[in-house]
């Protein structure tokens, strides 16, 4: 494994992003303070949506999945915060199919980014150590 990993794929090992670096750019102090403003603008629409709804059913009790509600919220945060555009909502329910195809293919993105690679569990001193055995 230690040779497999240290001749043939080690420009592999080598050339993977960095994903520590976007991470802290991204959840940075300052950074966040610049986007709190998308974040307050959203968590309003979202509230005015789903009163929206109440009025509409003549303000009687409605049912919301509060699990796709929130997660529509942060959906449409992130997006919003990334590149400008609101997928959920009352007003965009043409693009409804085209974010539901966006959300999965970033859920996807988000687990694969979470998964273990070799050089995350092998420490590469430890490979050297057995390479040179």
């Amino acid at each position: 494994m230690a040779k497999e990993c240290l001749t043939t794929n080690d420009r592999v090992l080598a050339s993977r992003p960095l994903t520590t670096a976007a991470t802290l750019e991204l959840l940075s102090s300052r950074q966040l303070e610049l986007l709190k403003h998308v974040r307050a603008a959203e968590v309003k629409l979202s509230m005015e949506d789903l009163y929206k709804q109440w009025i509409g059913n003549t303000k009687t009790a409605i049912r919301v999945d509060m699990k796709e509600w929130f997660g529509d919220l942060a959906f449409n945060n992130v997006v919003m915060s990334m590149i400008g555009k609101r997928y959920f909502g009352t007003n965009v329910t043409e693009y409804e199919s085209e974010a539901r195809k966006f959300q999965k293919a970033l859920l996807d993105l988000f687990l694969q980014s979470g998964n273990p690679i070799p050089s995350d569990v092998v420490p590469i001193r430890s490979l050297r150590l057995l390479y040179s055995c």
